[in-house]
């Protein structure tokens, strides 16, 4: 029917013409645009179709089969490229072209493309008849595509690389010179390639090079890809699409590396970001390739190839050498040749992060912002923001800026254990434990979310939890040896002494410079009344120049349980040199100066650590304790008591306040309820110990009463808080002579 509808009639003619075509219409329609021609069914497709233009039109002979090599929709201004279509002639037989019915017209732009088969069979029978034309045409095509995209590269500037012209031109000059026979053609490509995705393409335009090159790459294409072409599209493929720093990424990019460390005339700045990208690689110490000599070798190869005015490369290949120095010094510089350059502002903060400089690091990241809201690269970014605001102290900002960093990767697992970080430090457990939970869901391998929700849960008194989450790191990674100092506190806190000395005795063993777990083991023999051995240990770490007020404070608790109180008094001033607003050695010395007899002291500092840190409701017991031994019972003291239980009511501090209140309203009963409560949650603080002491004589069981406040002594109770032993002068003559004035005898 269609042969019909276009006039042909004769039977031997139709027969011809379906031989011919194999019954295919697109081959149907190229055999009958000229339907007076005879079509010889013993040819291919083509030779009949050029056969249908007389030999006097070979312009346009020639047109048709050049035209099939063109990569990119075309206009009439491409066909300049095809030096024997003269101007004059050039609108005429554009049309004539376009008419055909192999090429199809695009609505969006009116540029035209040929229907894929008809490239592909153009293109083969072209190769096929001259080998010479068929490249002389490529590489035509090549330098033609190369000056439109010089062209638009200059005319839209930096806005040229996100538009789709400027794309397409690309992958159109790469598709030419890939096609070409020679090696240096093939060079010509890579260098294109890896310029672009190194400084201009982002995600979605380097997915439609890959695909570009995967056509490329097929074996059914009609075009003679060489075996070295094909090779190095086989590489960049890796390349691009692999993850940076696998195995698969490492082979690919040694492999360019190799074609083109020798190749003539290729950019120093191409090659120095293929040695800095591959430092980059073996620089990460997650990788199991991770090798920190081999690193420092690509950075430094790189150094030698970069321009002395690209700052931030440069900066950034001494930063990952370990540098930070020489880093800082060229971000300087930097700033000096532009101040308002955001990038330098980015490498000068992580210099300053990496040095230790938190604020000037949160300085610089929040000018970038600053100067660019919408900086190039948010997430390295908010990811240098948020370290800085943490190890600056600055935890509910570096919250802030995680959720930012979570917005440009929604679904990688680490910001969620840095969000369960940051609630670890504000004391928010609960919140911690669910952050890393979720970042668990993300990514079970997570040792960091397992680690930080260990902790949490050791401080929630979830002891086993915390134990399993450690252990549970150590069946990942064996090597993970940070789980030890999990498991030694998970033990710490539970009583279980001995194997908390195991587990940080077994990390100190692989690092012995490590500071929590010498502090841990510390603690623990200071548990066991091993004074000396803790000693010991402390003095070992403020050796190691350890910036933490605690240094200082644990080694004070063990001054005093040597009666060494001056010496006690001494480190608590260190802490408070080191943090002033740190209620913790306040405390500490409160209770130094409590064993020096010393009251007014004593409640200032109890009363200065209260303030400092309202939370911390031991330190209001005590400076309320000493009130009490200095002063007589008054309802205020009553009203602050109550006030406290209510900051922290699960706390057992809480139950002795409680407690002590009812008590002073004489509330007996209900006291040693309260009392017994706290008995619950600690059976090891003298605080409790002496205040059922004091319920029980109250309610005459001094069965009770006598022993609990023997063991208060016996836990630590400084003498000087016996004084409320005097309220039974009067309360009960008999039990203050026989017991009460013969210990405070003892102890004055």
């Amino acid at each position: 029917m269609y042969l019909f509808n276009k006039g042909i009639t004769d039977a031997d003619q139709m027969t011809a013409i379906w031989q011919a075509s194999e019954g295919i219409p697109l081959f149907l329609s190229l055999l009958t645009f000229r339907p007076q021609d005879n079509v010889d069914p013993t040819s291919d497709v083509v030779t009949n179709f050029l056969h249908g233009i007389p030999q006097q039109e070979s312009a346009k002979r020639q047109l048709a089969l050049d035209a099939a090599l063109l990569s990119r929709p075309f206009n009439q201004d491409d066909l300049q490229v095809f030096t024997y279509v003269s101007e004059s002639d050039r609108p005429s037989l554009y049309q004539w072209l376009t008419k055909q019915p192999f090429v199809r017209s695009r609505l969006q732009d009116g540029r035209y493309l040929y229907h894929d088969v008809v490239r592909n069979l153009f293109s083969r029978y072209l190769c096929q008849r001259s080998q010479k034309h068929y490249e002389g045409i490529r590489g035509a095509l090549a330098i033609h595509y190369q000056g439109l995209l010089e062209k638009t590269e200059e005319e839209r500037g930096k806005e040229a690389y996100r538009s789709e012209e400027w794309l397409e031109q690309l992958v159109a000059v790469i598709s030419q010179l890939l096609l070409l026979p020679d090696q240096a053609c093939h060079i010509k490509a890579l260098e294109r390639i890896l310029h672009a995705s190194y400084e201009h393409t982002d995600k979605e335009q380097n997915r439609e090079i890959v695909r570009a090159l995967s056509d490329l790459s097929q074996k059914s294409t009609p075009y003679p890809l060489s075996p070295v072409a094909h090779e190095i599209i086989i590489y960049l493929l890796c390349y691009i699409n692999a993850d940076h720093g696998s195995y698969e990424w490492l082979e690919a990019g040694n492999a360019l590396l190799k074609k083109v460390i020798h190749a003539p005339a290729f950019p120093s700045t191409v090659l120095a970001k293929m040695y800095y990208k591959r430092g980059r690689a073996y620089n990460n110490m997650d990788n199991k390739f991770f090798d920190k000599k081999l690193a420092i070798d690509d950075f430094q190869q790189a150094l030698t190839l970069f321009e002395e005015k690209n700052y931030f490369d440069r900066g950034f290949a001494y930063f990952y050498s370990g540098n930070y120095r020489e880093a800082l010094a060229i971000y300087e510089q930097a700033l000096e040749d532009n101040p308002q350059d955001a990038d330098a502002y980015f490498g000068r903060g992580w210099a300053y992060l990496r040095l230790q400089e938190y604020q000037r690091a949160v300085d610089d990241f929040e000018h970038v912002l600053e100067l660019a809201p919408s900086y190039q690269n948010p997430g390295g970014l908010y990811n240098g923001l948020r370290q800085a605001y943490y190890d600056a102290g600055k935890y509910q900002p570096a919250l802030s800026a995680n959720d930012h960093y979570i917005e440009e990767h929604p679904r990688e697992s680490s910001p969620y254990a840095f969000r369960g970080s940051c609630y670890f430090a504000l004391g928010n457990y609960q919140c911690c434990i669910e952050a890393c939970t979720y970042a668990l869901e993300l990514d079970p391998s997570n040792i960091y979310a397992y680690y930080e929700r260990g902790f949490a849960r050791v401080h929630l008194r979830e002891y086993q939890l915390g134990l399993a989450d450690f252990d549970h790191i150590l069946e990942l990674d064996p090597r993970w040896s940070e789980a030890y100092n999990g498991r030694g506190w998970a033990y710490y806190y539970v009583g279980e002494h001995q194997q908390a000395i195991e587990a940080f005795n077994h990390l100190l063993q692989l690092k012995p410079a490590y500071t929590a777990a010498i502090r841990g083991l510390g603690l623990t023999y200071y548990q066991l009344k091993e004074y000396s051995q803790a000693l010991t240990l402390f003095d070992r770490r403020i050796e190691l120049k350890v910036p933490y007020p605690n240094a200082f404070t644990d080694r004070s608790r063990c001054y005093q349980a040597l009666q060494e109180y001056q010496r006690s008094i001494q480190d608590c001033n260190e802490a408070i040199e080191l943090a002033s607003k740190g209620s913790q050695a306040y405390f500490q010395r409160g209770l130094a100066y409590l064993c020096l007899k010393d009251l007014e002291q004593a409640r200032a500092d109890f009363t200065q650590s209260y303030e400092l840190e309202p939370t911390r409701i031991a330190s209001a017991l005590m400076a309320e304790w000493t009130r009490l031994c200095l002063e007589a019972t008054s309802l205020p003291i009553l009203e602050r008591l109550k006030t406290i239980a209510t900051v922290d009511s699960q706390n057992y501090i809480a139950h002795i306040c409680q407690g002590v209140a009812l008590l002073l309203h004489r509330n007996f009963k209900e006291a040693l309820v309260e009392l017994e409560k706290a008995l619950l949650i600690k059976q090891d603080r003298w605080e409790v110990y002496f205040w059922k002491g004091i319920a029980s004589a109250f309610l005459e069981q001094d069965e009770e009463a006598i022993p609990s406040v023997e063991k208060a002594l016996d836990f630590g109770l400084p003498p000087t808080l016996l004084t409320p032993l005097h309220w039974f002068e009067q309360e009960r003559p008999k039990f203050y002579e026989k017991f009460a004035l013969p210990l405070l005898t003892k102890y004055e």
